[in-house]
C-alpha cells in the first residue's frame, strides 16, 4: 500500500506501508476454544481453495485467533469472543465472507452459518484504521 500526499508547502510525502494483512471478524460459536482455531483455519482454507478453483497461494487463510471484543450492535458493554480471520490477500476476504455466511465450513458440534463483521471495509481503510493513520492531508508518517 502506498500513501502519497502533498503538504501545504508543496512538499511531496510518499510512504510505503507493508506487512499488513487483511482480516475480518465473526462471533465465536459457544464452546469454541483456541484449540479449535487450527481446525477451523484448515477447513476455511480448503473451502476458499475450492471457491477459487486454483491454488494461487500456499495458504489462503493465514491465521484464526480468538479475541474478546465488544460489538456496538445492541449497545451492550459486554465483551464476547470473536474470531479474527486473517487472509493472505484482500481479494480473498469477500470469498471467505461468502463461504462463512452460506454455512460452507463444517465443524462438528458448531453452527455453520456466521455473521461477519468488518468484512466489507476496503483494504486501504482497514489498514488505516488498524494503524490509526489520520485521514487528513499530509498525514504524519510514523513507525508502525
Amino acid at each position: 500500500m502506498f500513501i502519497d500526499d502533498q503538504e501545504t508547502f508543496e512538499n511531496s510525502v510518499y510512504a510505503t506501508v507493508h506487512g499488513f494483512m487483511p482480516y475480518f471478524w465473526i462471533p465465536a460459536p459457544p464452546g469454541f476454544t483456541q484449540a479449535h482455531c487450527a481446525v477451523f483455519r484448515r477447513e476455511l482454507d480448503k473451502e476458499v481453495l475450492i471457491a477459487q478453483g486454483k491454488k494461487e497461494f500456499e495458504e489462503h487463510v493465514l491465521e484464526v485467533t480468538i479475541e474478546n471484543k465488544q460489538s456496538i450492535m445492541g449497545f451492550s458493554t459486554t465483551q464476547i469472543p470473536f474470531l479474527r480471520i486473517t487472509m493472505c490477500s484482500p481479494r480473498l476476504v469477500p470469498v471467505a465472507r461468502n463461504i462463512l455466511q452460506q454455512g460452507q465450513v463444517h465443524l462438528p458440534g458448531f453452527s455453520t452459518e456466521f455473521q461477519t463483521y468488518e468484512s466489507d471495509i476496503p483494504f486501504i481503510l482497514r489498514s488505516s484504521f488498524s494503524h490509526l493513520l489520520p485521514a487528513a492531508p499530509a498525514a504524519d508518517v510514523m513507525e508502525m
